[in-house]
């Protein structure tokens, strides 16, 4: 019936916390380190636990489709790819990049990336996180996230091979170039060009 049972501590939202939902038709429930959030099927949402992880300040409209998370702040996404963020200001919990059409958000600890459609992203949070400096320009398609600032990832042009599934990822300037092929994922080392597997029902042939 979309109703929601918590336990644990009442500080972080646990047993009897004072502003945890009583009521129903709730379809998902999200958290950071300290708090929750539940997302409703008419797209509202209801956050509780420690204020500044996010328990407090949540949206009082409706239309949301997804919620996400880091450590200490929550975003959610709208239907019309607007962003609206609430927890800990410094590390995502405010500057949520205006305007509409936002496709998805991605997260790290402390930071948070939005990918529009058009592939140009916008990025708040902690700076140390990701939170600034994010790439100018469109066409980025997907990130890879590691413990370390996010790697945005855009196509490569193709090689002599007729190689086309290399993509290139932006790195902070402390870490070592990333490269992907599909799902692999290469460090330091030479980019290995790989062939496409057949997945079987047991394993990868």
């Amino acid at each position: 019936d979309g109703s929601i049972k918590t336990w644990g501590d009442v500080y972080y939202g646990g047993k009897d916390a004072p502003n945890a939902p009583t009521d129903k038709g709730y379809t998902k429930v999200y958290s950071t380190t300290n708090a929750f959030a539940a997302l409703k099927i008419d797209g509202s949402i209801k956050g509780w636990g420690r204020a500044y992880s996010g328990g407090a300040n949540s949206p009082d409209d409706k239309g949301y489709t997804e919620i996400y998370s880091n450590a200490v702040a929550f975003a959610a996404l709208k239907t019309d790819g607007s962003i609206k963020a609430w927890g800990e200001p410094g590390d995502g919990g405010t500057n949520a990049p205006d305007g509409k059409g936002y496709t998805k958000i991605y997260s790290n600890t402390y930071a948070f990336a939005a990918l529009k459609a058009d592939g140009s992203i916008k990025a708040w949070g902690s700076s140390d996180s990701g939170g600034t400096n994010a790439p100018d320009g469109k066409g980025y398609t997907k990130f890879i996230q590691m413990i370390m600032p996010l790697l945005p990832l855009k196509p490569m042009a193709q090689s002599r091979r007729g190689v086309v599934q290399i993509l290139e990822a932006q790195t902070h300037p402390i870490y070592p170039l990333t490269k992907a092929i599909s799902r692999f994922i290469q460090l330091i080392k030479p980019l290995l060009l790989l062939k496409l597997m057949a997945q079987l029902h047991r394993g990868v042939a």
